[in-house]
């Protein structure tokens, strides 16, 4: 974590942020050093007030945390040491003490703390402190240097204003070179410059702000107003704003801004910073203006918001398939198991099927969750888009309506990518449906795919891109599009806007999430009445391993076995029924609630486990620890993790660790029966 919100809106980067503590307490120190570092702050320590003044004079750190109780000099003295010094007297220091006393306070502003933080204290305390004083130092030397410049500009238009004087009363060639020497100046800077007099009318604009305004010649815009130029609701409140800094003198006026001429319709996001300006005898003549084109740096902000609200959602999503995990899991295997055991003529045959039909409904949903989430673990394989997308085509067919046409344009030479061919087969067929709906009256869905690379401006435009190689696969279509209102939500969970019962809202959200856990990126494009394009870049591969499918035949038989399992599972009826499958199927099941209960149940059984079939997330002790615990008492010993969710150790950023057996939540006795003999049988 390098970014710390100091107020609604406002992200305060806290990295290359150096703080120095010094304190004895080794305990105390440890835990703040801790916290402190989990949030991107680069940490300094000293146990002594020397140690401390000799490493401030070498790393110049951004703020101090002092205790006053010291071995040596005290805090106090060791502040007023710091203050002395031109090398650290502007660095805060923030004392740390367990003295309450208000005398004790004034000592330590006396001696230049800035503030006092008393022991015990509350962590958020400190971090509150820190990143308060941090960002006031921030915001003054921003300040101070937006002050030099500005009084730079002051300078240089006070030069162009005794330029133009000189130009009017002596018409000199010498006057001449100089006045255009200016104009070059302003004229090559990127940023709107312009002056007005008392009444806000041009007096003088750069060119870029002439090109802004749509004007030619500087003639054809001074003695004008912005009400000339902008919509009337624009260039009222930028008349009000100037009027303000001029009837009351106001120092310096520096806000962001939308900025639209009357001739656009394109928002553009302004930093705007505007000063009086005075003549000879200090009188306000009129103001200067400069203005910063910030538009692309508010997109990356409102990206960088987006991608944190899509991760706190994601993780509230994981934790509820969990546990919608392990009541599928019971619901759906008792229901085979009970409609296994009755013929097709039994009257509760049909409500069965209804269950076990609902059930993979649900098991659908969650899976979305999951994905969403995040927590479905990939099984990634080198990749042909081009051949994922001809396979697909017969279903795409199917799902589209007669009247659309189906249109794919596969690119010759084509890279690999490494994925999950059912992940990526979800994303596509979620596009395609979704294209479906925005043409009721038909047209066209064209996917087409392409070898790209991301330069370093696209990086820069797209937060969280990285330049480089990419396969593009592009799912368009020529339906209704989308406003940008519906746009900026496309990609939250449960947001549709088709008519209730019509969709879950999960289709672009889960496409969002495949395509990030894959390293990708996805973006969409769309006008209203002029259809959408959703482009998806994965990273392209570079070594074009040819991926080797094996594919055999499933046995109608489920796979039978004589080994001995001990099962570890906290949900009773999960364990319930997993235990009654395996004993079906031949196996010798030993039970057992959690950790600690399964190691007491191997100790006791005098025969050999052939297998440990655990949950991962257990009350006492978890299934990882378990089977690290339990391998070295019972040589070759197989383990089978299965979890609900996939955020644990055996899972490394969504893909399942080499060498792992894994199954998830929710699965059928089919399903159990395969995994635990490919387990069993694998050397």
């Amino acid at each position: 974590m390098s970014t710390v919100e100091t107020k609604p809106g406002e992200i305060f980067d806290t990295h290359n942020q150096t703080i120095l503590i010094v304190d004895d307490e080794p305990a105390n120190l440890a835990v703040v050093v801790d916290y402190l570092a989990s949030y991107g702050f680069q940490i300094k320590v000293a146990r002594t007030g020397e140690s401390g003044l000799e490493l401030a004079q070498q790393t110049q750190p951004d703020l101090i945390l002092l205790d006053v109780m010291l071995p040596g000099i005290d805090g106090l003295e060791t502040c007023r040491r710091l203050q002395a010094d031109e090398r650290t007297r502007d660095i805060p220091v923030i004392f740390m003490t367990i003295m309450t006393r208000v005398e004790d306070k004034v000592k330590g502003f006396e001696a230049g703390g800035v503030d006092y933080i008393t022991k015990p204290f509350q962590y958020e305390e400190i971090l509150a402190r820190v990143t308060t004083h941090l960002r006031q130092r921030w915001l003054t030397r921003s300040l101070q240097a937006q002050n030099e410049q500005l009084q730079q500009a002051q300078a240089a238009l006070r030069q162009a204003n005794e330029v133009l004087e000189l130009r009017v009363a002596e018409r000199t060639t010498a006057l001449t070179a100089e006045r255009n020497l200016l104009r070059t100046l302003i004229d090559n800077l990127p940023d709107l410059i312009y002056v007005k007099n008392t009444e806000s009318r041009f007096v003088l604009l750069n060119t870029p702000h002439m090109q802004h305004l749509g004007v030619a010649n500087l003639d054809d815009v001074v003695g004008k107003t912005d009400f000339d130029f902008y919509p009337p609701d624009l260039a009222q409140k930028f008349y009000a704003d100037e009027q303000a800094l001029i009837r009351f003198n106001q120092p310096l006026l520096n806000k962001e801004e939308p900025n639209r001429t009357r001739d656009t319709s394109t928002r553009r996001w302004m930093l705007t910073t505007k000063v009086p300006l005075r003549d000879a005898q200090e009188q306000v003549i009129g103001l200067v203006g400069i203005s910063r084109d910030i538009t692309e740096r508010k997109h990356l902000e409102e990206q960088l918001r987006q991608a944190q609200k899509m991760e706190c959602v994601g993780r509230l999503s994981g934790g509820v398939a969990h546990d919608f995990n392990n009541l599928l899991t019971a619901i759906g295997g008792y229901t085979e198991l009970v409609r296994d055991a009755l013929t097709p003529t039994h009257p509760a045959y049909p409500d069965l099927e209804t269950i076990h039909s609902a059930t993979q409904r649900a098991k659908i949903l969650v899976r979305q969750l999951l994905t969403f989430a995040r927590q479905q673990p990939l099984a990634p394989q080198v990749l042909n888009l081009n051949e994922l997308i001809l396979n697909l085509d017969k279903l795409l067919r199917r799902l589209i309506s007669e009247h659309i046409e189906l249109v794919t344009l596969p690119f010759a030479g084509l890279g690999y990518v490494q994925a999950d061919p059912n992940q990526i087969e979800q994303v596509v067929v979620n596009l395609a449906v979704n294209a479906r709906d925005a043409m009721p009256t038909g047209g066209v869905l064209t996917i087409e795919t392409a070898n790209v690379t991301l330069d370093d401006d696209y990086a820069h435009q797209h937060a969280n891109v990285s330049p480089g190689p990419y396969v593009l696969l592009a799912v368009s279509d020529t339906g209704i599009g989308m406003s940008p209102e519906v746009q900026a939500r496309l990609f939250e969970p449960f947001f549709t806007t088709k008519e209730v019962g019509q969709g879950t809202g999960l289709g672009l959200a889960t496409c969002y999430s495949i395509v990030k856990q894959h390293g990708g990126h996805i973006w969409i494009y769309s006008e209203v009445g002029q259809g959408t394009t959703v482009k998806i870049y994965l990273p392209r591969l570079t070594d074009n391993t040819i991926r080797q499918p094996a594919a055999e035949e499933r046995a109608a038989i489920l796979p039978r076995g004589e080994e001995t399992v001990l099962l570890v599972e906290d949900e009773g009826a999960v364990r319930h029924f997993v235990g009654r499958v395996l004993r079906r199927l031949g196996y010798t099941v030993l039970e057992a609630t959690n950790g600690e209960e399964a190691l007491q149940v191997a100790a006791e059984y005098e025969g050999m486990i052939h297998l440990l079939l655990t949950d991962m997330v257990m009350p006492q002790m978890g299934g990882k620890v378990l089977a690290d615990r339990l391998q070295p008492r019972q040589p070759g010993l197989k383990v089978l993790f299965v979890s609900g969710y996939t955020d644990s150790g055996i899972v490394h950023q969504g893909v399942l660790e080499a060498g792992i057996a894994f199954l998830q939540k929710p699965f059928s006795p089919e399903q159990l029966a395969r995994k635990v003999r490919e387990v069993l049988e694998a050397r």
